[in-house]
């Protein structure tokens, strides 16, 4: 039989096949020019530098098999992915310190983390710590992709939110924002404040009453789930002009206040990549080409805003203004780990056991805990010192497994996150046609950085704090607005008309 005269769906099989076959040569291709790309920069750095740069360099290739594999599979670049965001997120945080190290030349920056210059300038003991990530992240690429298998969703299809819903979302968003207005104005508690202005914070945080500060907080943070609630709705009613001229406006004005306000840039960020993931999800997916360009782009802007916050905070002229080697949040989870490395090789560290078993207590409010609940990020600013509310450090996935069981703590806590993640994505693609759903694996998505700034299951945390009382009142909303709406059909006189 030719293929002319061959059926139908065998012609799509033979098409697929030799669709999946092209992006199979593609992906091997792409994964090896980076390797030798790899080994091109290795061999023309200097020679102090190459044990730093190789960690890094294993990173980037990592991450690009994660992809290529992913691509391979489904066709179309995985955007909506919970593994692609927190794969991204360690490969970044795990790079970008190796790079900058390397570029020091065998001597701290002076505006590189204060933490660090504390020690003498150690390349071995720096690409160790590198090899760490690449241990870790291997653990996580071998274990997601095993599980999830070749679970994908196909379709842009999404049940849009009841009227009722919608506007119950609203009323929540507004609500939000009548709780941010409040602690601005009667106790001058603004989260939006640039960096320049933490004092101010930390001394309008002790005017606060505490249980006041812990349900405010929570409220404030919720803002994300309605958000990307809003977001989807706009890409729902996306073949309407005004529709995507609002959400083009919005995400304009996210970005310009990210670059201008100099305070925190991640609630910012996570509007930007929400809007760019429900894009792929709702109205076309992306090229694999469009999805690493815009990658690339979003993580410069990430960094040149994190560059220009820390340059007005300090007042050197001689500083290096290298957007690598200052220091940056980046840096500052891997000086944290180094730090508490250092300390415990001294004998200067006791650690808690709280420290050890925080993820299984985290969503227990302290006050019915019959033991001292202990923060593992405010336990290390008193153990150097610095427990005085105007500084703050992450307490990262690193510096747990530094007071832990070191790599084999990595690759079972890699492991381990890893099968949650990708059972979570199989359920989600049973799921994909539900708008809370595709919300909350969006939301899921968007806090999978946290496994590695924090403690590795700190997200859910969030996910019972915000996403489900969010949740909660959008659904109470609705009940008691169906019930209101029957009211005068139960009340009307018999034979009225």
């Amino acid at each position: 039989m030719t293929t002319a005269t061959m059926p139908l769906p065998r012609r799509r099989m033979r098409a697929n096949v030799d669709r999946r076959s092209r992006r199979r040569w593609q992906a091997a291709a792409l994964n090896l020019a980076l390797i030798l790309l790899a080994l091109v920069i290795e061999a023309m750095v200097p020679r102090d530098a190459r044990p730093l740069l190789a960690p890094a360099l294993t990173l980037a290739a990592l991450g690009l098999f994660f992809l290529t594999a992913l691509w391979v599979r489904e066709g179309r670049a995985p955007v909506f992915e919970t593994g692609t965001l927190w794969v991204g997120a360690t490969t970044i945080y795990g790079m970008i310190p190796m790079i900058g190290f390397a570029m020091m030349r065998g001597q701290w920056d002076p505006m590189s983390d204060s933490r660090l210059q504390a020690y003498p300038y150690k390349p071995q003991l720096l690409a160790h710590f590198g090899w760490n990530y690449v241990i870790y992240e291997l653990a996580f690429v071998v274990v997601y992709l095993l599980i999830r298998g070749n679970a994908s969703v196909r379709t842009t299809f999404l049940r849009k939110p009841s009227r009722p819903q919608f506007w119950a979302i609203l009323a929540v968003f507004g609500g939000i924002e009548l709780m941010r207005l409040f602690m601005k104005y009667v106790y001058g508690f603004d989260l939006e404040v640039a960096y320049t202005d933490l004092d101010q914070l930390a001394a309008a945080a002790t005017r606060v009453p505490y249980v006041l500060l812990q349900v405010s907080h929570n409220v404030l943070s919720a803002k994300l789930v309605v958000q990307q609630a809003l977001i989807a709705v706009l890409f729902l009613h996306w073949r309407k002009a005004r529709y995507r001229w609002l959400l083009v406006l919005w995400l304009l004005w996210e970005a310009y206040s990210m670059a201008t306000g100099l305070g925190s840039r991640s609630p910012y960020m996570a509007v930007i990549v929400s809007a760019g993931m429900l894009y792929h999800r709702l109205v076309k997916p992306v090229s694999f080409r469009l999805f690493l360009a815009a990658g690339l782009i979003l993580l410069v802007a990430f960094l040149g805003v994190g560059l220009v916050r820390s340059l007005q905070m300090v007042d050197s002229a001689n500083a290096t203004k290298n957007i690598l080697t200052t220091g940056n949040e980046f840096q500052a989870l891997f000086a944290t780990a180094y730090d508490l490395h250092e300390r415990r090789k001294e004998g200067t560290v006791e650690v808690p056991w709280q420290i050890y078993a925080v993820d299984l207590y985290l969503m227990i409010p302290h006050q019915l805990l019959p033991f001292e609940k202990i923060d593992p990020a405010q336990w290390y600013l008193e153990v150097i010192g610095m427990a005085n509310g105007r500084a703050g450090f992450m307490f990262g996935v690193m510096a747990e497994a530094v007071v832990g069981w070191g790599r084999i703590e990595l690759i079972l806590r890699a492991a381990v996150l890893a099968a949650v993640l990708a059972l979570f994505h199989r359920w989600y693609v049973k799921h994909a046609a539900g708008f809370w759903s595709t919300l909350l694996y969006l939301f899921v998505s968007l806090w999978t950085y946290y496994t590695f700034r924090a403690t590795t299951f700190w997200f859910l945390y969030y996910v019972f704090y915000e996403f489900v009382p969010v949740v909660a009142f959008v659904k109470l909303m609705e009940f008691l607005a169906s019930k209101v709406q029957r009211v005068p059909a139960v009340q009307q006189p018999a034979g009225a008309m």
